[in-house]
C-alpha cells in the first residue's frame, strides 16, 4: 500500500512512518521541517523518501503527490501547540485549515482512496461529562481546537462530495520519546532529570495521557481497517489522570520537589475519553499505563 504522510517528520508522524514501514507499506513523507528527521528517522534516511514542502505550497507539491500516486493520505501536518496557535491565530489558520484544504484538493486530483485526518480532543472544549465519547458536543475555546473542528467539517464535506473514504482521529495528551513540543510530560520529566522542581499549573487538572506507541497503533488501525470508514475515533488510553498523579509517578522515578500553582484561565477542563467505539470497530486496545509509559520515557531521556 502506498501511504503519504504529511508532517511525517514530527513527533507522532515519525513514529507512524516507522511502524507503517515495518509493516512493509510504501511511504512518502511531506514535511516542511525535514531537519527534524535527523533525530527521529536518521536510521531510515534514504529508505523512506522525504519531500521538503509546506502543505500550502501549490506549485510543486501536487506533482510530488501525483507522481507517488498514494492509495491513502494521513494528514498530520499542523501547528500543534495550542498556546502557540492562540498567540498566532492567523498563521495557525493558514497552516491548519489552508494546508488541509490544499492536501484535500491534491488527494482528489491524485485519485486517493482514503484520507485520515488527525484532529484533537481539544475540539470538545470543557468536558461536559466523562468519559467523553465521540458524540460529545464540540465547543472549543482555543484557536487550536477551533482549527481542528473546522478541519473535521472540511474533511467530511470534501470527502463526501468527491467520494473519498475518510476517518477522523482525536488523540489526547500524547507523550513519549522524541517529543520536542514542550508538552507537560516532557517538561516535567526534563525538570526531574535536571533536579528542578515539578511546577504544576492546576494540580487537579486531569488529562487522558496516551503513550506514543498506543496512539500509533490506534491511528494505523484507523488508516488500514475498512470498518473505520466514515467514523470519528477517540484514540487515547481511556483514563483520566491528574497532574498531581503524574508528578507523583515522576518523583518516584527521580525524587523531585513538587510546586503547585493556579491553572491557566484559558485551559479547557478535560479528563477521561471513551474509547469503546475504537475498541469495538477497529480492535484498538491500548497497552501502556501512565506508570509504564512514563518510566520508559524517563529511561530513554536519561540514556541520551
Amino acid at each position: 500500500m502506498r501511504i503519504l504522510i504529511t508532517g511525517g517528520c514530527g513527533f507522532l508522524g515519525s513514529h507512524i512512518a516507522r511502524q507503517l514501514y515495518d509493516m512493509r507499506h510504501e511511504i512518502l513523507i511531506i514535511d516542511r521541517n525535514i531537519s527534524t528527521s535527523t533525530m527521529r528517522l536518521k536510521d531510515l534516511k534514504g529508505v523512506i523518501p522525504l519531500v521538503p514542502a509546506d502543505c500550502n505550497e501549490h506549485v510543486n507539491l501536487p506533482g510530488h503527490i501525483n507522481k507517488f500516486k498514494p492509495h491513502m493520505i494521513l494528514h498530520l501536518a499542523a501547528e500543534s501547540v495550542a498556546s502557540w496557535c492562540d498567540a498566532n491565530p492567523y498563521r495557525a489558520m493558514v497552516t491548519n485549515i489552508g494546508g488541509l484544504i490544499n492536501i484535500l484538493s491534491c488527494s482528489k486530483d491524485a485519485g486517493v482512496k482514503k484520507f485520515v485526518f488527525i484532529s484533537s480532543s481539544f475540539v470538545y472544549g470543557d468536558f461536559q461529562y466523562v468519559p467523553a465519547d465521540e458524540g460529545h458536543p464540540t465547543n472549543p475555546h482555543t484557536v487550536y481546537g477551533g482549527t481542528k473542528v473546522a478541519g473535521e467539517a472540511m474533511v467530511k464535506a470534501f470527502c463526501s462530495r468527491y467520494d473519498i473514504d475518510y476517518s477522523i482521529v482525536r488523540p489526547s495528551a500524547v507523550y513519549g520519546p522524541t517529543d520536542t513540543n514542550n508538552r507537560v510530560v516532557q517538561v516535567l520529566l526534563e525538570n526531574a532529570v535536571k533536579s528542578k522542581p515539578l511546577v504544576l499549573e492546576g494540580s487537579e487538572k486531569k488529562f487522558d495521557f496516551t503513550y506514543i506507541d498506543d496512539c500509533v497503533d490506534g491511528i494505523c488501525l484507523a488508516l488500514l481497517k475498512k470498518e473505520s470508514i466514515g467514523e470519528v475515533f477517540n484514540i487515547t488510553y481511556g483514563q483520566g489522570r491528574s497532574l498531581k498523579e503524574l508528578a507523583g509517578i515522576i518523583s518516584r522515578l527521580k525524587p523531585t520537589k513538587i510546586l503547585e500553582t493556579e491553572p491557566l484561565q484559558h485551559s479547557p477542563v478535560r479528563g477521561e475519553l471513551d474509547i469503546s467505539k475504537a475498541h469495538k470497530l477497529i480492535g484498538y486496545n491500548p497497552k501502556w499505563s501512565l506508570e509504564d509509559g512514563v518510566r520508559i520515557y524517563y529511561e530513554w531521556m536519561v540514556s541520551k
